[in-house]
C-alpha cells in the first residue's frame, strides 16, 4: 500500500511539475520539493518549541525557496505563480506526512543528500 501511495505521489508531483514549468531537460524541481519539506520541518520544530532546529530549517527553506522562485520565474511564471507552486508542494507533502511518515522522512533524507551544504 505504501508503495502505491508513493507511486501516486511521484506521478502526481510529476504532473504538477509538468503543468507549472515548461519542459526543459535541465530543469531541476528539487529546490521546490526540498524547500517544501524543509518548510514543514521548520514549522514542526516551531510547534515543538525547538527554536534552534526551527531556525536551521527556516534557513534551509528560504535558501531553496529563493532558488526555486528564480528558476520558475526564469521559465515564465510570475512570482505569484511560483509561490502558489511552492504552496502546492507544501500542502502535498503535509498530506504525505500525515499518511506515510516513513516516506516523508525518506524524502527528507534524499533532500539532505542533494543539498548537504545547507
Amino acid at each position: 500500500m505504501r508503495k502505491i501511495m508513493l507511486a501516486v505521489v511521484v506521478v502526481g508531483s510529476s504532473l504538477i511539475s509538468a503543468r507549472a514549468a515548461p519542459v526543459n531537460p535541465q530543469y531541476d524541481d528539487y529546490p521546490v520539493q526540498c524547500g517544501a519539506i524543509y518548510f514543514l520541518y521548520w514549522k514542526g520544530y516551531l510547534s515543538e518549541n525547538q527554536p534552534t532546529m526551527a531556525e536551521a530549517y527556516r534557513r534551509k527553506h528560504e535558501s531553496l525557496a529563493g532558488k526555486a522562485a528564480l528558476n520558475l520565474e526564469a521559465r515564465g511564471l510570475s512570482k505569484h505563480e511560483a509561490d502558489a507552486y511552492m504552496q502546492e508542494h507544501i500542502d502535498g507533502l503535509a498530506d504525505i506526512a500525515a499518511k506515510d511518515t516513513k516516506a516523508f522522512v525518506d524524502f527528507k533524507r534524499l533532500c539532505d543528500g542533494k543539498f548537504p551544504q545547507l
